[in-house]
């Protein structure tokens, strides 16, 4: 697989994943009344984890 398709696969599975666990966790941050440190954890989260969705879809996706 190519270095330009590895890295939009990348790009467009970790923004996915970004948008839908930013809205997921800001609703139940709005909803269940969080406070600011649990607030920097859930932000933490969502990037950490869309980061490991954006490799973990382009590492399968190259197999």
């Amino acid at each position: 697989m190519s270095v330009i398709r590895c890295s939009w696969l990348f790009v467009l599975s970790g923004s996915t994943t970004f948008l839908g666990l930013s809205t997921v966790f800001g609703l139940y941050c709005l909803i269940g009344g969080h406070n600011f440190t649990e607030m920097l954890y859930g932000d933490f989260a969502t990037y950490l984890l869309s980061a490991v969705a954006g490799v973990q879809f382009t590492l399968l996706e190259a197999e």
